[in-house]
């Protein structure tokens, strides 16, 4: 799958020059894409603007997440999770949540997390 986001829009978003990126960067992206991707689902729709947007937010902050608490802390831990309506929400043990809560707040405000009726 092709990134919902740039090392171009990623510095933008850390308000850092591309080449102060790590070299690691293009594939946090990658990952952080698959994981926005897997979250959406059907809802996605790259004609609309405000997806695509949300997306490429979501990504970055995910990039911008991991960069703080370490990859592999997210992915090392025993899995809870909690549903309030329709929308589910995965942490790890000690609260911490697979998804960063700024990438969450990007999916939800956009309407790409709402499972329907």
């Amino acid at each position: 799958m092709t990134p919902y986001a740039t090392t171009l829009d990623l510095a933008a978003y850390l308000f850092v020059e591309e080449s102060e990126l790590s070299t690691d960067s293009e594939r946090l992206l990658q990952r952080a894409s698959e994981l926005v991707s897997s979250l959406v689902k059907s809802n996605y729709d790259s004609t609309v603007t405000a997806h695509v947007e949300a997306a490429k937010q979501a990504t970055c902050a995910q990039v911008e997440y991991w960069r703080s608490v370490g990859e592999d802390a997210a992915f090392s831990r025993n899995v809870q999770s909690e549903t309030h309506s329709k929308v589910s929400t995965t942490y790890f043990a000690g609260g911490q949540r697979e998804l960063a809560p700024r990438a969450y707040r990007f999916l939800l405000d956009a309407g790409l997390l709402y499972a329907g009726v």
